[in-house]
């Protein structure tokens, strides 16, 4: 835990778990009459059940993301002043301690103040819960997230009523729910990849729990354990510390090997698989930069690791100014798939930057919102989970998943795993991408978006060995006394004439040959397949629609612009 990426929310779960180790080690240490006296280690203990409301609405607070300092700082100050209040026993008396039958027994009594804070508690649960509420319905966080946190909280408050019932007598329960609130609040940060579960079965982590759970069971049974041992093994009472030593080694030993063998079962072997296959994954991913190959790696990669019924990839489209499906691990009419950018689920995807399941986006109010064609589509398509592609921040991919094949739900670890791949994907299409904009902006002229000289020459030559047996056609175009248009309308309206005069040429020319600018004035193109009659007659096309161009230009010229072609 302590190696986690530490933020409030890591620092507000440091805080609870300090008032837990607080609350639950006073009490032990309270029933084990510890040093320094029994007074202090309830005081201890009820300090801290005394700012576990407050702490676990702290922590909900940063956890939601909300920003209400005002309200958060009140609730504070007020529990501070009611634990203050208590150091004088206003609302739980010190317990009275007695003996029965050689040992200890602690009464606890309580006055009829204790409903000041039990209500304020239960205020101050409910604010938290309202937080959780919001956070639900308003920005789409899925419900599941929450449900560890709030089992926990109920557990823990029903442990403390419990306590202040007069014939539940001392039990304690306080230890017990405080165990469990604890797990409850780490299983939570866990579900937001906050804390990596993997944690738990380290060896030190292991070895620490099988310590802990060792001297708490010796320590429970070392009176009986002893009288045993001095009844039955009176001539070995010089030796009685050494086995007792021993005794402890073997039994930290032993539950050592069962905690480790159950963590290996529960956690290692899945995670194992599922690293090495993210491995083979990143390493196989990164070594094209061919988004075409990428996407079909990508696809394998989901056939065979994900149990889902389908998997579309969509990725931004300018053409549809969206998300486009463009691939998907089973046959699927792609063209249907589309989000538009100002979609709802995009927003929700760009906002959170997690795994959304769609049950859980239905019931938000950003739900009713989505375009009704969009609504149509994801329910024909059977949406179960949309996995977004994130890279710093922006949104590169979307992965829209069906239900799995066995019809069981996703679990944690499967959104986990899956988002996991989508960081390594979304590397991969960045770097693509980048790849590809190098690609263009070597390949195109950044005026006029035509080809650049030196690959139109490429191009050429590629296109003459198909054609070379066949007719070709290769035209020259010079705007005629280019310097003269600038001198009189100026760089900035020469600019803007060159880009319509390659708008033109590009929409007379279209996908028959091959167009680019070749130097400042000159346009070149390559006809493969073309007889020099019908370059001549895209020549006067070209002628024509540059008149009608002038008929409409926006200045009124003073010198006709004219070209010149050679074929």
């Amino acid at each position: 835990f302590l190696g986690a990426k530490k933020n409030k929310q890591i620092y507000s779960f440091m805080l609870l778990l300090a008032a837990f180790i607080a609350w639950s080690a006073g009490s032990l240490f309270l029933r084990l009459s510890l040093y320094p006296s029994e007074r202090f280690w309830y005081e201890v203990s009820v300090s801290g059940i005394f700012l576990v409301p407050f702490l676990i609405y702290n922590f909900i607070y940063y956890f939601t993301g909300k920003n209400a300092p005002f309200t958060k700082n009140i609730y504070m100050v007020t529990w501070i002043f009611l634990a203050a209040l208590n150091i004088v026993d206003v609302f739980i008396k010190h317990p009275q301690i007695t003996l029965a039958d050689g040992s200890k027994a602690f009464a606890f009594s309580i006055t009829p103040w204790i409903i000041v804070p039990l209500f304020y508690a239960v205020l101050t649960l409910w604010s938290a819960a309202r937080m959780i509420i919001s956070n639900v319905r308003d920005d789409g966080v899925p419900i599941d997230v929450y449900r560890p946190l709030m089992a926990g909280v109920v557990i823990m408050f029903l442990g403390v009523s419990s306590d202040v019932i007069p014939f539940m007598g001392s039990f304690p329960t306080d230890t017990l729910v405080c165990g469990i609130n604890s797990i409850c609040i780490y299983y939570t940060l866990y579900k937001k990849r906050l804390i990596p579960l993997s944690r738990i079965a380290s060896n030190s982590s292991t070895y620490l729990l099988s310590a802990v759970f060792t001297t708490l069971a010796l320590a429970s049974i070392y009176p009986s354990a002893d009288s045993f041992y001095s009844r039955n093994f009176s001539q070995f009472s010089a030796y009685k510390t050494f086995v007792f030593a021993v005794l402890f080694s073997v039994m930290t030993t032993i539950v050592y090997n069962i905690i480790r063998l159950l963590m290996n079962n529960l956690f290692v072997k899945n995670i194992e698989a599922r690293e090495g296959a993210l491995k083979s994954f990143g390493s196989e991913i990164n070594k094209t930069l061919d988004m075409t190959e990428i996407m079909e790696l990508y696809k394998c990669y989901l056939k065979s690791n994900i149990q889902a019924g389908n998997a579309f990839i969509c990725v931004p489209s300018a053409k549809k100014h969206g998300y486009s499906a463009t691939a998907a691990i089973k046959d699927y009419t792609l063209s249907e798939i589309t989000l538009s950018e100002n979609s709802p689920v995009i927003l929700a995807l760009k906002r959170h930057g997690r795994a959304i399941k769609y049950s859980d986006f239905r019931r938000t109010l950003e739900y009713k919102s989505l375009w009704e064609s969009e609504k149509r589509m994801l329910g024909e398509i059977n949406a179960d989970l949309l996995v977004p592609v994130m890279y710093d921040k922006l949104l590169v991919g979307i992965t829209i998943m069906t239900p799995k094949t066995d019809g069981k739900p996703y679990s944690f670890n499967e959104i986990s795993f899956m988002e996991s791949t989508a960081a390594i994907l979304s590397i991969a299409l960045k770097n693509a991408s980048l790849y590809s904009s190098l690609q263009r902006e070597a390949r195109i002229d950044s005026l006029t978006g035509l080809y650049n000289r030196s690959y139109f020459t490429q191009c050429a030559l590629k296109e003459f060995e198909l054609a070379k047996h066949d007719v070709i056609s290769y035209m020259i175009f010079n705007l005629d006394d280019f310097h003269l248009f600038n001198e009189l309308y100026g760089s900035m309206e020469g600019d803007k004439m060159l880009c319509e005069f390659a708008n033109i040429l590009s929409s007379v020319i279209s996908s028959n040959g091959i167009v680019c600018r070749y130097s400042g004035k000159e346009f070149a193109v390559f006809l493969p397949f073309c007889s020099p009659s019908r370059a001549l007659e895209y020549s006067s096309q070209m002628k024509s629609r540059l008149d009608d161009f002038l008929r409409t230009y926006p200045v009124s010229p003073k010198r006709t612009l004219t070209f010149s072609c050679g074929i």
